[in-house]
């Protein structure tokens, strides 16, 4: 049986455990981190070890710090891009 362990989430928080998903055969396992490569960018992810619990080290993140994180919004004293 071949697993695969995924953290969710482009910034995950403290605490945040992955899911561990089950197949029957490599090939499905390998059909699966396709479809999830298919549609990194839009939600993020990291394949993990099974029963990874995220911890973090301090509250910096790339996503974040370059403001591509989706967990950020605009703060209202901010202009849209493009709107200065």
């Amino acid at each position: 049986m071949a697993k695969v362990s995924i953290l969710w989430g482009e910034c995950p928080e403290h605490g945040d455990e992955a899911v561990t998903y089950k197949f029957n055969t490599e090939a499905e396992a390998n059909a699966f981190r396709l479809g999830i490569d298919e549609m990194d960018g839009f939600l993020g992810y990291e394949e993990v070890s099974e029963g990874y619990v995220h911890e973090e080290e301090d509250d910096w993140c790339q996503a974040c710090e370059d403001g591509t994180c989706p967990e950020l919004s605009p703060t209202e004293d901010e202009p849209p891009e493009g709107k200065e």
